[in-house]
């Protein structure tokens, strides 16, 4: 009977840990983007991009095109392809790269707020901003998994032990 209350303690402790266990969740941020942009020469450029971040955008950022999950239109430079900036007013976001630059104006609180949104304004170039929240897996189902593999180890463990337990009995 001894070994039987030792196996149900550990087992319970382990349910307690694993069920009480601190997971933490975080959403990233998908921006995907897909417009037009006219360059001085006259000509047009059609532009599109992708760019994960850990959280939304709330305050004046700037990308590389490294950084970019995929980006159409991009020709490199040694600098920032896309300046985020976040206002009260509209939120803009400036894209430039050799063939020129592009300004884009979208409702304020745009970046931080998953939906779809257009550029509207005079002298702002055309495009839309689709903004996405994407899961990030909670630590907890993990934790689970483990904790449950580790209680059916000391399952398989009592099973090979129980006739040592009949000889303490």
């Amino acid at each position: 009977m001894k070994c039987r209350s030792q196996f149900l303690l550990i087992a319970i402790c382990l349910l307690t840990v694993g069920l009480l266990g601190a997971t933490a969740h975080a959403d990233s941020y998908s921006y995907t983007f897909n417009g037009t942009a006219d360059l001085s020469t006259g000509n047009t450029e059609t532009i599109s991009f992708q760019l994960f971040t850990s959280g939304p955008i709330t305050s004046v950022s700037t990308a590389s095109e490294a950084q970019l999950n995929y980006c159409s239109g991009c020709q490199a430079v040694s600098g920032p392809v896309l300046t985020f900036v976040p206002s009260t007013l509209g939120d803009g976001l400036v894209f430039s790269d050799l063939n020129g630059v592009g300004s884009y104006l979208f409702s304020a609180g745009a970046f931080a707020a998953p939906g779809v949104y257009t550029s509207a304004g005079a002298g702002y170039d055309a495009g839309t901003l689709t903004v996405a929240t994407v899961a990030v897996p909670e630590p907890g189902a993990m934790q689970l998994g483990l904790f449950g593999a580790a209680i059916l180890g000391l399952v398989a463990l009592r099973r090979r032990t129980s006739a040592l337990c009949q000889l303490c009995n």
